[in-house]
């Protein structure tokens, strides 16, 4: 979110920057004459309204109702501010094999200048809520207020500054779908969460183990610290942890069987009968 922020007020700046020639250096000479810059005025309330509009739509997940509605309003939006849109329209195929219909959607500020800035936001919503502390959660989606929405809700307010300030160098606002469908990295976290959850681990084990698959989400896919981790988590998860059988050990035989083979050992050891 602070990158989003830095990258607006980038945005900002570019639209009081004045050009040379024509309508900047008239708009210059009267900032000279009465002495004040042009500031464009952010504004929280527009931009958390743009958030609570998208959320309203419902989980915006690739090949929903809502994501199809949620795409035509931001669309429509973008023009209303005054920017030339250009969806970009796509069938993608995910990891684990599922088409996504995707939709980029491509607004443009001033498209003849060649000096241009780029601002870009994900629209989409994750179809899992795969970091919930309810398991039962695990697999429905989320609505994506501030992951998916708040970026696009900045981006929008820029677009309504931009159509009340024209900016004198190209701005483009991108809004890029199917981002949050996720990869095979998350699907192996949300499957080493869900057996962690199944066999019912002591509280000590399962806090251990929890705390090894956040470790995991961290590093690269194929680190060596990362296939550390995999090992550890597979070893401990194959254990019959509150499992048993009606078979019952005889300790006390052991113990002679293996007294009696220590002993022959000995007796061997440093003789021909050695091997």
């Amino acid at each position: 979110m602070q990158t989003i922020i830095a990258t607006l007020f980038l945005a900002l700046a570019l639209m009081s920057c004045s050009a040379k020639g024509g309508r900047a250096e008239t708009e210059a000479a009267a900032t000279e004459a009465d002495g004040a810059a042009p500031v464009a005025v952010f504004s929280a309330d527009s931009a958390y309204s743009y958030v609570k509009r998208q959320v309203d739509f419902g989980p915006r997940v690739p090949g929903s109702e809502a994501h199809a509605r949620a795409g035509k309003w931001l669309a429509s939006e973008l023009e209303r501010h005054g920017a030339l849109v250009t969806p970009q329209e796509a069938q993608l195929k995910a990891f684990d094999g599922t088409m996504l219909p995707a939709r980029n959607i491509f607004g443009q500020y001033n498209p003849e200048s060649a000096d241009r800035l780029l601002l870009v936001a994900h629209w989409d919503s994750r179809p899992w809520a795969d970091k919930d502390p309810d398991p039962d959660k695990h697999k429905t989606p989320v609505d994506g207020a501030n992951d998916g929405a708040s970026g696009v809700g900045v981006l929008l307010e820029v677009a309504r500054q931009l159509a009340a300030n024209a900016p004198a160098k190209g701005v483009d606002i991108l809004f890029v779908d199917a981002e949050d469908w996720g990869d095979d990295g998350d699907e192996e976290l949300a499957e080493y969460t869900e057996k962690i959850q199944r066999a019912h681990l002591p509280e000590e084990v399962h806090k251990r183990l929890t705390k090894e698959v956040e470790r995991l989400a961290k590093q690269p896919f194929g680190s060596a610290e990362a296939s550390v981790i995999r090992n550890y988590l597979d070893v401990c998860l194959e254990m019959p942890w509150n499992k048993y059988t009606r078979e019952r050990a005889d300790v006390e035989q052991a113990r002679k069987l293996r007294l009696e083979n220590d002993a022959a050992e000995a007796a061997a050891f440093h003789t021909r009968r050695e091997v």
